[in-house]
């Protein structure tokens, strides 16, 4: 039996050869995890296709149909990503086949979202991702080598971009709000977005393109420069009590602004610490 990233291979490899005979697309790209090699069951199919013109909808239509997709899904232009979103269902319908997420892309447009983060140092999330995908996933037909050239080197300005804008931690102190007004949601949002913060500066500390939120395992394995086990530090907060989860946390920020003193100075980190610091009293005072 095939394992999930065989499987889901497959059908990547069946779509770019639909999409290669396209005589406008230039590039067709597995990214995700499929294209990084560790999907599991729940994983959908990403895949990222390049034009060298606007793509129109009868003909993202017509290669979904080539390939019998269900519930075909496709989305207008997004002009703040510069990208066309289709969501297709293969094997069986929506809920019950693959999920296949497909972004379509005009080469210039795709350049230009490059351009927002080595050219203007805009540590934007959904540009970080494309990067990420471009070095990342798996090229499927065409050539992306253009693209991909851009991205073999991280930018220490953008690095530094990264730290300033992601690695903020606001308000540390609501922790205590959330438990005293019995909020346990409110609570795990607020510790995430901490997390979060950790994750982005430690990506950018060790120039790995940040992929998304949804495999941190993965994005922060075998970087040299973190929190000492800090992937098991971060699984270990879930069964805390949230006194103790925010003192680990509080470490875990404290070491990481550490090692942004030392290798990022120009980050300021002792204007994120203050940021960090700044805790309210209750008032009236008891």
């Amino acid at each position: 039996m095939e394992n999930f990233v065989e499987a889901r291979t497959r059908v990547a490899n069946k779509i770019a050869e639909r999409f290669a005979d396209e005589p406008a697309v230039t590039g067709v790209l597995c990214a995700g995890s499929t294209g990084r090699g560790h999907a599991d069951r729940w994983s959908d199919l990403e895949i990222g296709v390049i034009w060298s013109r606007p793509p129109t909808e009868p003909e993202r239509r017509q290669v979904a149909h080539d390939l019998a997709m269900a519930d075909v899904r496709l989305s207008n232009y997004d002009e703040s990503e510069r990208s066309w979103f289709d969501e297709w269902w293969f094997d069986a319908p929506a809920g019950d086949g693959l999920l296949v997420e497909v972004c379509h892309l005009t080469a210039e447009g795709a350049h230009t979202q490059l351009d927002r983060l080595l050219l203007h140092d805009d540590p934007d999330p959904y540009a970080l991702t494309f990067a990420a995908a471009l070095v990342y996933g798996r090229p499927l037909a065409g050539s992306i080598e253009s693209l991909v050239e851009r991205v073999h080197a991280y930018p220490r300005s953008l690095a530094v971009a990264v730290v300033r804008r992601h690695g903020q931690v606001d308000q540390f102190w609501r922790w205590q709000m959330f438990v005293e007004r019995h909020n346990p949601h409110g609570l795990r949002r607020h510790f995430a977005g901490v997390v979060d913060a950790l994750i982005h500066m430690t990506c950018a500390l060790n120039g790995r393109w940040w992929p998304g939120p949804k495999w941190p395992g993965w994005t922060l394995a075998g970087l040299s420069i973190a929190a000492p086990n800090l992937s098991e530090r971060l699984v270990a907060l879930d069964q805390q009590d949230p006194p103790v989860a925010a003192a680990a946390l509080g470490e875990l920020v404290e070491e990481t602004y550490d090692l942004v003193a030392v290798h990022l100075p120009e980050a300021d980190q002792d204007r994120l610490r203050r940021i960090f610091h700044f805790a309210r009293a209750p008032w009236p005072r008891q």
